[in-house]
């Protein structure tokens, strides 16, 4: 009985420090784009693909990069690199398995300067089923650009912000409580406060079954 208390006690006390963590940390901001608008979609076949486009105005500090890339199920892995002619500044991949969203964010190695000029390159795949970027027609496909040559892709580039979640604690429970009856930044504390008792009597009944 001492032992399974010993676990239960170290189990909940890991997972409160790993969500002090966690909180504590600045989530990800947009701090720029390569200001291109989503006017038109494109489906592409299933496979390997790939395509270099201009980049715009990479800021300082960049640390992912968020491209209009739709996947249907499971999304394949994507890599970015964002280069000055023939120089890899940055990159990174983002492995498969995303799930369906309209977009996708690729964690990149922060970028130490600001880069104006440069291009980004993105490969997709290999992937099984059909996927849709959302962009810009190009009006000349670049050869050998894999499909996505086809399409300029909006991308953003999205850096660690100035606040923590922590600061941001209130903001999210006033977001929380829109739309809802009764509504109130209330809802939100409510929610955490209901997720904590029933964790707490979780683990009561647990002690209890093992008497």
């Amino acid at each position: 009985m001492r032992s399974v208390k010993v676990a239960l006690a170290a189990g909940l006390a890991l997972t409160v420090l790993i969500a002090v963590v966690a909180l504590s940390r600045a989530p990800l901001t947009v701090v720029g784009s390569n200001s291109v608008a989503t006017k038109s979609s494109l489906e592409l076949e299933h496979g390997e693909l790939g395509g270099c486009q201009p980049a715009g105005t990479v800021p300082q500090g960049t640390s992912a990069v968020r491209l209009t890339i739709e996947a249907r199920a499971v999304g394949p892995e994507v890599g970015v690199r964002v280069l000055a002619g023939s120089r890899v500044l940055t990159g990174g991949r983002r492995v498969a398995g995303w799930g369906s969203a309209p977009t996708v964010t690729v964690p990149v190695k922060r970028l130490a300067r600001e880069v104006t000029g440069a291009r980004v390159c993105v490969t997709v795949g290999p992937t099984v089923e059909p996927l849709r970027v959302h962009g810009t027609q190009a009006p000349l496909p670049a050869a050998g650009a894999g499909g996505l040559g086809r399409m300029t892709l909006r991308a953003e580039y999205l850096r660690k912000g100035p606040k923590s979640w922590w600061s941001l604690a209130s903001s999210v429970a006033h977001h929380m409580g829109l739309g809802r009856a009764p509504s109130g930044s209330g809802v939100g504390y409510l929610a955490l406060a209901l997720m904590v008792a029933a964790a707490a009597l979780a683990c009561g009944l647990a002690v209890r079954e093992l008497r």
